[in-house]
């Protein structure tokens, strides 16, 4: 992170399915990296994630995605 503000965010009750369909969205246009900016809020907190060009993997370095999402293709994640 390039803050100077050292503290912890704690993002809470983020819903995991349109968590998980953004990222495997993001990951088949072929990004390699993100950034996150959480928001505190009363009823539900917010996760906003961006990309820039330069996080964009190059065409040699691209991987086909694992086929399924086996516990063997889980553990090789861990």
């Amino acid at each position: 992170m390039e803050n100077d503000n050292n503290y912890d965010v704690r993002l809470m009750k983020i819903p995991l399915h349109n968590l998980l369909d953004m990222l495997h969205a993001i990951y088949n246009k072929g990004v390699d990296y993100i950034d996150i900016l959480g928001v505190n809020n009363v009823e539900q907190d917010t996760l906003t994630i961006t990309y820039s060009k330069d996080y964009l993997a190059k065409e040699e370095d691209k991987q086909d995605p694992p086929a399924d999402l086996s516990d063997e293709n889980l553990n090789q994640f861990i």
